[in-house]
């Protein structure tokens, strides 16, 4: 019996198509590694790793992240008598099985990652200094910081190293800069409560015993002539200026600064 034409195109089609998927099949699967057993030594670049990998069915995939630095990287796995290397790009993936008698298949992926080079110590300090310092370049090198001090009360200033002539010097004009134009009163070191009478009296003209002023600061590293020029600093403008200016330690000053807290 003789069939039409058509029909013999519908009977042809689903071996075609079969075919293709057979094809698709084939091609779609993830290269295998046999092995006799579950540990392999395994290179990462060509670099030996030090612990040995373990195939591991459950994990589906065991990922080995491959660091990519000047193009593609590589990692190889060595069993007893065979080897097999994967290369991939930064940010490519590569899908293999490692299959060992009496386990499941151990579904394994090589992950491409960006070599990044290791932040620097404190980069999240140096990154904060880039965005917020300010540069301190002219003559009024104070006045652009003024608005970022409106509403603080408090204000700490420190130095890179004790003895620094320029630290101190620095530290000097500003305080008498925050001082004379910004409103601030008190003056406090890093000395005890009891020592720093002696800065006090010599501030309010009560004492004109400079050497003694300059030893109730209580630390040799602060009796340097930067400070003491501070001292003759601070007790002109409190001749001159109303109201007095204070000085205190700051031992007392934080019990000051908790007060206002809870005020």
């Amino acid at each position: 019996m003789m069939i039409p034409s058509y029909q013999l195109v519908m009977v042809r089609v689903p071996h075609l198509l079969l075919a293709s998927i057979v094809a698709l099949c084939a091609w779609a699967q993830p290269p295998v590694f046999h092995t006799t057993l579950p540990q392999l030594q395994w290179r990462i670049n060509g670099a030996l790793q030090n612990q040995p990998w373990v195939a591991t069915p459950s994990a589906r995939p065991d990922v080995a992240e491959v660091i990519c630095r000047n193009g593609p990287g590589s990692v190889t796995f060595i069993g007893e008598h065979d080897s097999m290397q994967v290369v991939v790009k930064p940010g490519e993936q590569v899908d293999f099985v490692v299959l060992v008698p009496g386990m499941d298949s151990a579904f394994t992926r090589a992950v491409g990652r960006l070599y990044l080079p290791p932040e620097p110590p404190h980069a999240d300090v140096q990154r904060w200094l880039r965005s917020s310092a300010a540069p301190l370049t002219s003559a009024d090198l104070f006045t652009a910081l003024d608005p970022m001090l409106k509403e603080v009360r408090v204000l700490a200033l420190g130095e890179a190293t004790h003895g620094q002539h320029e630290s101190f010097e620095l530290n000097r004009a500003w305080t008498m800069h925050l001082v004379r134009n910004t409103g601030y009163r008190y003056v406090a070191y890093e000395a005890s409560a009891s020592k720093a009478r002696a800065c006090e009296e010599y501030i309010a003209g009560r004492n004109n015993d400079r050497a003694e002023a300059l030893s109730g600061l209580g630390m040799l590293i602060w009796m340097v002539e930067e400070n003491a020029a501070l001292l003759d600093d601070l007790r002109a403008g409190t001749n001159t200026q109303a109201p007095p200016i204070r000085y205190t330690s700051s031992v007392w000053t934080r019990r000051m600064a908790k007060r206002w807290k809870h005020a």
